[in-house]
């Protein structure tokens, strides 16, 4: 009699393990999904807002006087400001176009809502569970 070989101790992952892309560019995980909307946006929004804010920064202090401290201020101010907007702006337009390029038009609003309250509930549970401890 043959003997069995010994069983495999690294099993192949299961199929809802996985995370595919479909022939349509579809990601089939929602976590996946999410996470590479809120990836994308959080890089869109670094580049673009940071970008905006410096230009706007530069261009608000042109005209201050070398040693005028509260004009480079407000400067800095107007744009951090109109940096953070962009950010915004960009976060949230990155992230509704992957989630709708990846997700069938019948199920979009869950990721889309979870996409826009992520940047706000995020910090606040962070927030509140380190204020636990």
């Amino acid at each position: 009699m043959t003997e069995l070989p010994p069983p495999n101790p690294f099993p192949a992952p299961s199929a809802s393990d996985r995370v595919e892309v479909s022939a349509g560019r579809r990601i089939a995980h929602p976590v996946a999904l999410f996470g590479v909307a809120a990836g994308g946006g959080v890089l869109a929004a670094g580049a673009v807002g940071g970008g905006v804010g410096w230009i706007v920064a530069a261009i608000t202090n042109a005209d201050c006087a070398p040693h005028d401290g509260w004009c480079s201020l407000g400067g800095l101010i107007v744009g951090l400001l109109a940096g953070a907007v962009a950010a915004v702006v960009a976060y949230v337009v990155t992230g509704v176009v992957v989630i709708t390029r990846c997700r069938p038009s019948g199920s979009r609003a869950a990721h889309v809502a979870a996409h826009l309250a992520a940047p706000v509930v995020v910090p606040s549970v962070v927030g509140l569970l380190l204020s636990l401890v």
